[in-house]
């Protein structure tokens, strides 16, 4: 596979570009996959995200499946991404595995991999108010486990677990999730995490809550709501998004995003928008 965009921006010219590969070898037992992409330092996708311009960046996968009596698959698998400037200058590099995990026939998991991360920090960082991380490059490792239930059930519950050294001290991280599926037309999940960071820096625990409702009409429409706070910057944020397909490959969105702020007795609007994005397919 290969993309080229560009946008186009009042007062920018030039550097406007992303374009990417990547190729793969989906097999039952092998699974193979590499990828490349660089977004130029001008390119602003207006209807679109990207996580920083300017950028290069690397994903690469290995996994090995083996299918026992018992089970649906047992696989060891092997994820690494880099992340560069333009210039070659690391950002940032994980590392996930080798991981295990373990699927049962009506897809219950269980999964453990140790996590090796390399992070660039160009100027000193406030990862929150009065905790600044020093500059410099940080390297890292951590272990991550996670056990749940399939969500093909009517009622999932899930657990996640990650700990370990975290630029100069530490985190641990946990994350429940509980989803509730009364019919294929509906489904709610609710997740709970909690951060808890030690530096010497200084000590801070963030927590976030969110709820997602998903209804799908038809095969052709679905409407998705998001709805989250945390409690760092105690924000309240939704995203609503209906999504029609015309026909396979060609989408229409709407999509609504409202910002609160809920520090006071009565929440603020920070923002809101509303926004519309076709991705139409054509085939020859």
């Amino acid at each position: 596979n290969f993309y080229v965009m560009k946008s186009f921006t009042t007062d920018l010219s030039g550097d406007d570009f992303a374009y990417g590969v990547s190729v793969g070898y989906p097999n039952d037992t092998w699974d193979l996959g590499l990828k490349a992409e660089q977004i130029e330092e001008n390119f602003y996708p207006a209807l679109g995200f990207v996580e920083e311009t300017g950028t290069r960046q690397y994903e690469a996968r290995l996994v090995r499946r083996w299918y026992p009596d018992g089970f649906e698959a047992i696989s060891l698998n092997v994820n690494a991404m880099r992340r560069t400037r333009i210039d070659g200058q690391l950002i940032d590099q994980v590392i996930k595995g080798p991981g295990l995990n373990i699927r049962s026939p009506i897809r219950d998991d269980l999964t453990i991999a140790p996590l090796f991360i390399e992070e660039q920090l160009f100027e000193p960082f406030e990862i929150v108010d009065g905790v600044v991380i020093p500059s410099g490059t940080y390297r890292f490792s951590r272990i991550l486990g996670e056990i749940g239930s399939s969500d093909t059930r009517p009622l999932s519950a899930s657990l996640l677990v990650e700990t370990g050294d975290f630029f100069t001290g530490t985190r641990n991280d946990f994350i429940g999730t509980v989803g509730w599926r009364p019919s294929p037309h509906f489904n709610l999940l609710a997740i709970y995490g909690t951060n808890i960071v030690d530096l010497p820096e200084g000590d801070f625990t963030v927590n976030v809550v969110q709820v997602d409702f998903n209804i799908l009409f038809s095969p052709d429409l679905a409407w998705n709501i998001t709805n989250q706070w945390d409690s760092e910057s105690e924000n309240y944020g939704i995203n609503s998004r209906v999504r029609w397909t015309i026909k396979p490959g060609s989408d229409l969105y709407f999509v609504i995003n409202h910002e609160m702020d809920t520090t006071l007795s009565r929440w603020r609007t920070l923002k809101s928008d509303l926004s519309t994005k076709l991705a139409w397919t054509f085939r020859f």
